[in-house]
């Protein structure tokens, strides 16, 4: 199974799941969320290889995979 580009998610949502191999650092994933949302706002957990996002307000999934995709 390929992972999603960026234009197959939903622009805003709350909750995301995100394939691994989308993202390049985690790092860089908890960085763009801490602008995107703010600090504390959001939880993150890994499972079978996929971020799973819930956050507190709307996130741009897009916008959010721009920034810290090694894939798209």
């Amino acid at each position: 199974m390929s992972p999603r580009a960026a234009d197959e998610y939903p622009a805003h949502v709350k909750e995301a799941r995100i394939r691994t191999k989308l993202i390049q650092s985690p790092r860089k994933l908890v960085e763009a969320l801490d602008r995107a949302v703010g600090p504390d706002t959001y939880t993150i957990h890994m499972r079978h290889n996929t971020y799973r996002i819930k956050a507190s307000k709307a996130i741009d999934v897009p916008g959010l995979l721009a920034s810290v995709s090694s894939v798209c």
